[in-house]
């Protein structure tokens, strides 16, 4: 793996590269408050048949905290810019959480980006709340002492050895960045169905068990599932919560290749 900066929109954006350059370019965008860190295992896993680009977001990780610039559309314009000049061709977008709003919102503004795009659990109509419901429990996170925010990971379907490996994520970030996007973003939870009806790109949605810590609910998967796009396919996990692909990284995979192999006909060397 190797790391590196890019600078694009006036930022430095640090990024992860593992595999070929020849082979089908991945791009993985994470959540607001963790980094590229949580896609490392999965990507290592996928390296030896796809080229994989892992950025951190602005205000996330290594890269620039600028003081503006916090909207969605910021963000898909960042991503948008990495893709052009790190020259990758009609990659496959994952994106988990708010790296999955993103990922909607692309699909829709940004035809023929993508060749397919994954989201895992992305936040729709838990946005209208979010300053009530998730912020305070992210920054409470965030202070806590390491050995606190490992057993508030076992609490949470993380085994130890991943709570371990998780437990400086919650750190990285701006409190004063996740604050704006919960500001400036506040009306996604209503806006969110227009780019769901707009998506034209294969997309496979992947739903967490709303019992168990997923961010939509059985009610919200309904309505969506009815005015979705028909490029636009759902999968409910059971027994599963929001960090899905760290708590079930095997299960991540198979669905990943499932859809990948139905597609784009990509079958793993593996």
């Amino acid at each position: 793996m190797q790391e590196k900066y890019i600078n694009i929109n006036g930022l430095n954006i640090f990024y992860r590269e593992l595999g070929n350059p020849k082979l089908q370019d991945v791009i993985m965008i994470h959540g607001w408050s963790t980094t590229g860190e949580v896609w490392k295992d999965i990507a290592k896993k996928l390296s030896n048949d796809f080229h994989i680009i892992i950025p951190d977001n602005r205000g996330n990780g290594k890269s620039s905290i600028p003081t503006s610039g916090y909207h969605i559309k910021d963000y898909a314009k960042d991503i948008y810019n990495i893709i052009e000049k790190l020259n990758l061709k009609s990659p496959i977008f994952i994106g988990h959480s708010w790296g999955g709003n993103i990922g909607t919102l692309m699909g829709a503004e940004y035809p023929n980006l993508f060749n397919l795009i994954i989201l895992e659990d992305p936040v729709y109509w838990k946005m209208i709340d979010g300053f009530k419901t998730i912020i305070p429990n992210i920054i409470k996170q965030k202070n806590m002492p390491r050995i606190d925010i490992i057993k508030n990971g076992i609490n949470n379907g993380l085994n130890n050895l991943q709570a371990e490996k998780t437990a400086d994520l919650p750190k990285q970030y701006s409190e004063e960045h996740l604050k704006r996007i919960a500001f400036y973003n506040r009306n996604w939870a209503l806006n969110c169905e227009y780019y769901l009806k707009k998506i034209s790109t294969p997309t496979l949605i992947i739903l967490a068990d709303p019992d168990h810590g997923g961010y939509i609910s059985d009610t919200e998967y309904k309505y969506h599932s009815k005015i979705a796009s028909k490029l636009v396919d759902f999968v409910k996990w059971k027994n599963v919560g929001h960090l899905m692909h760290i708590t079930h990284p095997d299960k991540f995979i198979k669905e990943f290749e499932k859809y990948t192999s139905k597609r784009l006909k990509i079958n793993r060397c593996n």
